[in-house]
Order: C-alpha cells, then sequence, then structure tokens
C-alpha cells in the first residue's frame, strides 16, 4: 500500500473538536479549508476560483496542542497521511471526504505571527528534554501544560471575530481570514 504524504495550506475552517477512543486516545480533527486564488488583472484584485475541504485528524499530543491551540479562523500548514473516505449522505448520496492524518500542525507564518510559550522549562540551551508527559495529578493524562501554547497575532481590522469570517484583504493570494489575536491554553 502506498501513503501519499502531503503538505496542505489552509485555514481552520471548523473548531477543533476534541474526543477521546473507546480505548482512551485522545485526538483532535478540525475542517480544513483551502482556497485556489488568483490575480485578475482586469478587477485588480485577487478572487477565489475554488475551495477544497479536507477533515485533519491529529493524534494523542498533537491532538491535545492543537485543540488547545487553534480557532476557527487560524491559518495553518498540516502535513501527513492523504485518504479518501466513501460514505452514503442522509439523502442518500454516495459522498467522498478527503482526510489527513497529520504528522505535523503548525501555523502559517505567512499570514500570521506567533509567540509560542513553552509551558515547561527546556534544560541545557534548548537541546534538552522538554519535559512533556502524562500529568500524575490528572490521573496520568496529558494536560495543556504539556504542550506549546501559540498566539497568532494577523493584524486584520476585516474579520468578524465571532465567526472567523471576514473579507480578504486585497494582497493576500490566498484570500483566507486570519484571526483575532488569542492565547491558548
Amino acid at each position: 500500500m502506498n501513503e501519499i504524504l502531503t503538505t496542505i495550506v489552509g485555514n481552520v475552517a471548523s473548531a477543533p473538536m476534541r474526543r477521546r477512543t473507546a480505548d482512551g486516545t485522545e485526538l483532535a480533527s478540525f475542517r480544513l479549508a483551502s482556497n485556489v486564488r488568483r490575480f485578475d488583472r482586469d478587477a485588480g484584485e485577487w478572487v477565489t476560483i475554488t475551495t477544497s475541504y479536507v477533515t485533519v485528524t491529529a493524534w494523542r499530543k498533537l491532538g491535545l496542542n492543537v485543540a488547545a491551540s487553534f480557532v476557527k479562523g487560524d491559518p495553518v500548514v498540516v502535513y501527513g497521511r492523504l485518504s479518501t473516505r466513501e460514505y452514503v449522505a442522509k439523502d442518500g448520496g454516495t459522498r467522498v471526504d478527503v482526510e489527513i492524518d497529520a504528522n505535523a500542525i503548525g501555523p502559517d507564518l505567512s499570514r500570521c505571527t506567533v509567540a509560542v510559550a513553552r509551558t515547561r522549562p527546556v534544560q541545557g540551551e534548548g537541546l534538552g528534554d522538554t519535559g512533556g508527559g502524562p500529568d500524575e495529578a490528572a490521573g496520568g493524562a496529558y494536560t495543556a501544560e504539556d504542550g506549546v501554547a501559540v498566539r497568532a497575532e494577523a493584524g486584520r481590522d476585516d474579520l468578524d471575530s465571532s465567526t472567523g469570517e471576514g473579507e480578504a484583504a486585497s494582497d493576500d493570494p490566498w484570500g483566507t481570514p486570519a484571526v483575532e489575536p488569542a492565547l491558548a491554553g
């Protein structure tokens, strides 16, 4: 079986949903929107040609960090294994869902800035162990303190912060909304 590893740049289109499997494995999932944009010389502006939606699943500590760090509208870069899943919709029609099982997810620094806040001290000039791991007081579960909190600052005033929606600035070739500054965790 061949694995298709890919990178997708886009925006978090739905709030990350944190869940736990029957065996106790933590995960978070969200929809990712990736726009194809072109510059229309006649109109003098960027226009969206099409938008693709992908379901992203992040497992274990990556999932916990995603749920603690990102909100709807955040610009992200996702790397992982691409697959499709066919299902029957409520109306009886067959649908195909494109999914990515994430290996890594991070903020898209071409469209926002991020302040990394390590919650555990790093030993030895940044080369040591970060000390992450399950919290004994939390019954052996990972907590927000085990991850890295990020703060995205996009500097966009055309974004409706309550919905994560807004018009794209004309210099944004992706046409994807950024987010109002928010501190995760």
